[in-house]
């Protein structure tokens, strides 16, 4: 067989294997998938960090409204003081068994 038959037959047999070959995962990505923490909004790690956000936006809007009279304090403090009551009562119901 000549060199441009012989080339021609290899690219054809690549088609119809679809081109390149593809690699397998390997079993550490399977396991790193695995090893991932639910923080779904049920967790205890989920509801302590919205109380600690809620907790820091109150903070930061008490800043605001302690230097001056500022809508931007108003609004943070109302929203981070709503927040911080909705997290303590989430947090609360988990119940002994989420903690």
């Amino acid at each position: 067989m000549s060199d441009a038959a012989s080339d021609g037959a290899r690219r054809s047999k690549k088609r119809r294997r679809g081109g390149k070959r593809r690699r397998k995962r390997s079993a550490s990505k399977d396991a790193d998938v695995a090893a991932v923490p639910d923080y779904g909004k049920g967790s205890v790690q989920y509801q302590q960090r919205r109380l600690a956000l809620a907790a820091t936006i109150t903070i930061v809007g008490l800043g605001f409204v302690g230097t001056g009279e500022s809508l931007v304090g108003l609004v943070l403090t109302l929203l981070g003081a709503l927040n911080l009551v909705w997290a303590i009562h989430r947090y609360g119901r988990l119940g002994p068994e989420g903690v």
